[in-house]
C-alpha cells in the first residue's frame, strides 16, 4: 500500500505497458485518477520514464480472483497423466511467468 503499491513496467517493441492496480473490486469502470497513479508510481520506479494520460493509446481493467498464494500443484489424473494447476498471481502471472514455469517444468 502507499509508497509499496504494485507497479509493473513491460516495454515491447514499439510501446511500454504499464499497471499495476489491485482494490479486490469487481467493476471495470475506469478511474483516471487511479491511472494517474500508477503512472506516477511507474516513473518513481524509473525516473527517465515521463508520460502522462494524454501519452496512453489504451486503458484496460479487469477483474481477477484472489488468492493469498499462487497455487502450483502437480496432480494426477485417474489415466496417469499430469494435470498442473498453475494459478492465483493476482494479475501479476505476466512477471511471475518465469519462475511458474520452472516449478511446472520441474514436475514433469
Amino acid at each position: 500500500e502507499g509508497p509499496n503499491d504494485r507497479c509493473c513496467i513491460v516495454p515491447h517493441a514499439d510501446y511500454i505497458t504499464i499497471g499495476g492496480f489491485f482494490d479486490g473490486g469487481e467493476t471495470l469502470e475506469i478511474d483516471d485518477s487511479q491511472t494517474q497513479a500508477i503512472l506516477d508510481r511507474a516513473m518513481r520506479v524509473e525516473p527517465g520514464l515521463k508520460i502522462g494520460l494524454e501519452d496512453i493509446i489504451e486503458v484496460r481493467r479487469a477483474t481477477r480472483p484472489e488468492r493469498a498464494t499462487p497455487w502450483i500443484e502437480n496432480t494426477t489424473t485417474a489415466d496417469g497423466r499430469h494435470l498442473i494447476h498453475c494459478t492465483g498471481f493476482n494479475g501479476m502471472g505476466y512477471l511471475c511467468s518465469w519462475g511458474a514455469a520452472d516449478t511446472v517444468a520441474s514436475y514433469l
